[in-house]
């Protein structure tokens, strides 16, 4: 293997699915609280929502849900990622589990849509799925031939909670690097670790060798 990669769609925020909680109380004495996300897209907190039952209002710059005794009052933060404020018959524990149920439900919007798109536009890549699995933690792994090259293949498992990890298999040498952008173009996501495997040394031991051969040859 070439390169692998971790990536993180668009979508999502580099950080934990609830945190920088905060609670107080309105002028009613009701409990209030407020808990930060890693969502970003509207569309697909909407749907995530819905998916708790939840009645959705989208509003100007905002996105209301409401449940059983509680509500919950979505807004965007300088950062583009959405909090939420909850009032009703809501602690900070209940705010906590809420968040991370529609989390959870997010996480499969965003892996829903990543699948989409890369199934759409890999063939403009120049990649061809091969094959497609479905592991027993609902992650999904495709597997793509790199057109017009022999036997190099780019592989991406997407998971459940809409992380992404990528690894190239057969591109020998620095030409892995090129696919990074590739990869995160067809993602809508951006590449936050990675590291070099066992093609790219070989060939470089390989390149050595030849050259340490060829000075031989001349003396």
């Amino acid at each position: 293997m070439s390169v692998s990669l971790i990536l993180v769609p668009l979508a999502v925020a580099a950080v934990s699915a609830a945190h920088g909680m905060r609670s107080g109380r309105d002028h009613q004495n009701q409990v209030v609280c407020q808990v930060q996300t890693r969502m970003r897209d509207a569309s697909l907190l909407a749907a995530a929502l819905r998916g708790t039952d939840a009645e959705v209002t989208e509003g100007d710059g905002e996105i209301v849900a409401r449940w059983r005794g509680a509500q919950a009052r979505f807004t965007r933060t300088e950062d583009g990622i959405w909090a939420a404020h909850f009032t009703g018959d809501v602690d900070e524990a209940r705010a906590v589990d809420i968040v991370r149920a529609i989390d959870a439900g997010y996480g499969l919007q965003v892996q829903r849509a990543v699948l989409q798109r890369l199934r759409e536009r890999a063939p403009a890549a120049g990649l061809r799925l091969e094959s497609e699995s479905v592991a027993a933690d609902s992650s999904v792994r495709l597997t793509f031939a790199v057109e017009e090259v022999v036997n190099p293949r780019i592989i991406v498992t997407v998971s459940s909670d809409g992380q992404i990890s990528a690894e190239t298999e057969g591109l020998l040498g620095e030409a892995c690097l090129d696919y990074i952008a590739v990869l995160e173009d067809l993602l809508d996501a951006r590449t936050v670790d990675s590291a070099f495997t066992a093609d790219y040394t070989r060939v470089r031991t390989d390149v050595r060798a030849v050259e340490t051969h060829h000075d031989v040859d001349r003396a």
